[in-house]
């Protein structure tokens, strides 16, 4: 996350200055947010991945009535096994999902703060 800060701003400047450093944030705090959903994607996309290539064989009906029920059993121990992997792999997402919501509306608490500022120093510089 990136932190801008308004530093020497300067009542001499005119209005278009204001305007365009406006505009300047608006449009770094819109690259960072589009970053980070990209990198959110790409990481959700990796572990569907990787949670696809731990998936246990289904069978066919006909091969599970010629298991013994030892061997059904075992089956049965490794799909609880991964539905717990994959509840808490669904857990983990959300609480990332969350974190990302909550960084976006800070991101857009700043953007909407930085703009009531500048709109202040626009009205400020015309008066």
């Amino acid at each position: 996350m990136q932190v801008f800060y308004v530093s020497e701003l300067s009542s001499e400047s005119d209005d278009s200055d204001n305007e365009s450093d406006g505009r300047r944030l608006e449009k770094a705090a819109k690259l960072a947010m589009e970053d980070a959903h990209r990198r959110a994607c790409i990481e959700s996309a990796t572990l569907r991945s990787s949670s696809m290539a731990n998936t246990p064989t289904s069978y066919a009906p006909s091969t599970l009535n010629q298991m013994s029920p030892t061997e059904l059993e075992n089956h049965h121990m490794l799909l609880e096994g991964r539905i717990a992997e994959l509840n808490d792999e669904l857990v983990n997402l959300l609480v990332r999902r969350d974190e990302l919501k909550t960084e976006q509306d800070a991101v857009l608490a700043d953007c909407e703060d930085l703009q009531a500022l500048l709109t202040t120093l626009v009205k400020e510089t015309t008066v």
